[in-house]
């Protein structure tokens, strides 16, 4: 397959729309061709294919980094206490997406940091043209039509709320459409897969997930401890996701999950769809 630039891209980098310089500025990584691609051969009859699928239906990614970092890593803390994470707007042009669930940085973990990178990269996108926030399914069908990209921004923990529920609902509202609530360390809402003991959901964490079911917030749980999975897939009304792990019996790392927890996931979604046809 060859991939092009989308036609809505003008060659827009991130904050160029700021005149005066008075951010800092970086030499970032490049955006194209920076490491070696991966192939796969194929012949004609399966580019073709492939290129039918793409073009006639949406192409979603569960879990991006949007973000791109300075070439020379001991710029990089200076970099996030800008507030001014640069997007890859380049790198997502040529890419066959329509939609991203793009995660936020995770260096800092304040709901004033939260809150003011989510508006500072939203900003940034709508001045892009090419990135556009999300908020539902007919975003990502406009999106698609007018060859852009949907942006759906998503927080690989809770940590940020605290104890306060009603945060959760704030978050929705400034477009956050999905969230893990662990990360590496355990938080109020359960525990991470980096404890040496996971304590599993707690009773705040079992109210989190009830909210975020009533909001409309789908539960990632990628970085969530093996118990703490369980026990929100046992709690949530909805399916809940694992968007970006493998199956630990062919990794043997804590960062993938043991089968019994991709079993229990798949089977919830399963039984999830079957009750939507009935």
């Amino acid at each position: 397959m060859t991939s092009a630039l989308k036609l809505s891209y003008s060659g827009y980098t991130s904050f160029s729309y700021l005149k005066d310089g008075k951010y800092r500025k970086v030499k970032l990584s490049k955006q194209i061709d920076r490491v070696n691609p991966y192939l796969v051969p194929l012949n004609p009859s399966q580019e073709d294919r492939l290129n039918a699928i793409i073009n006639c239906n949406p192409v979603v990614s569960l879990h991006d980094h949007l973000r791109i970092l300075p070439e020379a890593a001991d710029e990089i803390p200076d970099y996030y206490a800008t507030g001014r994470i640069s997007t890859g707007y380049e790198g997502i042009a040529q890419s066959p997406l329509d939609a991203v669930i793009g995660n936020q940085v995770l260096k800092n973990t304040s709901w004033e940091d939260t809150v003011c990178e989510l508006g500072m990269r939203k900003c940034d996108a709508y001045h892009s043209g090419t990135l556009i926030p999300g908020a539902s399914v007919e975003d990502i069908l406009r999106a698609k039509k007018n060859g852009q990209t949907a942006w759906f921004p998503m927080l690989e923990h809770a940590s940020c709320i605290g104890d306060e529920l009603d945060k959760l609902e704030v978050l929705y509202g400034l477009g956050v459409r999905m969230m893990g609530l662990v990360f590496s360390d355990s938080n109020s809402l359960g525990g991470g897969l980096g404890e040496l003991h996971d304590g599993g959901l707690t009773k705040l964490g079992e109210k989190a997930v009830r909210r975020m079911n009533e909001v409309g917030m789908p539960i990632d749980l990628s970085h969530a401890g093996d118990l703490t999975t369980m026990d929100v897939i046992k709690e949530s009304k909805f399916p809940v996701v694992i968007g970006h792990a493998g199956a630990r019996s062919i990794w043997g790392t804590k960062r993938m999950k043991p089968d019994d927890v991709i079993k229990a996931c798949a089977l919830f979604f399963a039984i999830a769809k079957c009750n939507e046809t009935q």
